[in-house]
């Protein structure tokens, strides 16, 4: 409707638009087609030949195309709008539904683990360190998160280990293992869609029996602090702390806390 008041209802520059994104289409596909024989390599005389041929098409549906769009500069104008309008109701929905639980419970590796993670809600976390797998003995991280976070020998801490898959999808419903690793217990976490929305959810679940609040200690985020904030409204992650203290603000009972230090 938008297109047709701007537009004036001119099915010619609709036209237009529609021969623009079917020539954008198409280009896209040859330079797609020649990448793909270009990275095999040039093994026979025929891979020559066949590189060849797609190169001169490939040029025919760029020329072609930029002549359309100098000739009939309607079909970018409509496009652009298309494009305009998607990205915005993309936007808003992002920021309408980024701070959702999208959870939907863990799946579990064995009954082993099961009864494990039991326990665990029943007895409850008092601290919880999101970790990432390195060369790095976990007891010296171990030694090093007490001493920065002043936390007595006597208080278990429980490390968390995040893998993401499939980010496209909404709901998270990922695969869940524990493990003892150097006298730590590790919880370990895959396919998971988001890393914040996956500790948030770990942190709930470990702080609802837990006498005292359940405490999520982070270190600082690597990176400049433009580029971190781009990820983390782009995308949601890059400022893991931040998003997570977010997702836990509606918790009604024992609110995790989120405390970040060196």
């Amino acid at each position: 409707m938008t297109v047709t008041l701007i537009f004036k209802a001119d099915v010619t520059a609709q036209g237009g638009a529609y021969a623009t994104g079917v020539l954008v289409l198409m280009t896209s596909a040859c330079v797609g087609s020649l990448v793909h024989y270009w990275r095999a390599g040039v093994r026979t005389i025929q891979d020559g030949a066949i590189i060849t041929f797609f190169g001169l098409v490939t040029l025919v549906f760029i020329y072609t195309t930029a002549a359309n769009v100098w000739e009939r500069p309607d079909g970018v104008k409509i496009a652009s709008c298309f494009i305009v309008g998607t990205l915005a109701i993309a936007g808003v929905s992002r920021y309408r539904r980024a701070f959702e639980t999208r959870f939907d419970g863990f799946l579990f590796g064995d009954e082993a683990d099961s009864m494990i993670w039991l326990d665990l809600v029943e007895s409850g976390v008092p601290i919880l360190v999101p970790h990432r797998p390195s060369n790095r003995l976990l007891s010296e991280k171990a030694k090093e998160i007490r001493a920065n976070h002043r936390i007595p020998e006597d208080i278990q801490i429980v490390f968390v280990e995040i893998e993401r898959g499939d980010t496209s999808e909404f709901l998270n419903r990922p695969r869940l293992s524990i493990r003892q690793e150097q006298d730590h217990l590790i919880i370990r976490v895959t396919e998971a869609t988001s890393t914040s929305h996956t500790i948030a959810a770990i942190a709930k679940e470990l702080s609802r029996n837990c006498p005292n609040r359940t405490e999520i200690l982070f270190g600082w985020s690597e990176g400049s602090p433009l580029d971190l904030a781009i990820g983390f409204v782009l995308f949601g992650e890059g400022n893991v702390p931040t998003m997570v203290r977010e997702l836990l603000r509606d918790t009604e009972h024992n609110r995790p806390r989120v405390a970040v230090a060196e």
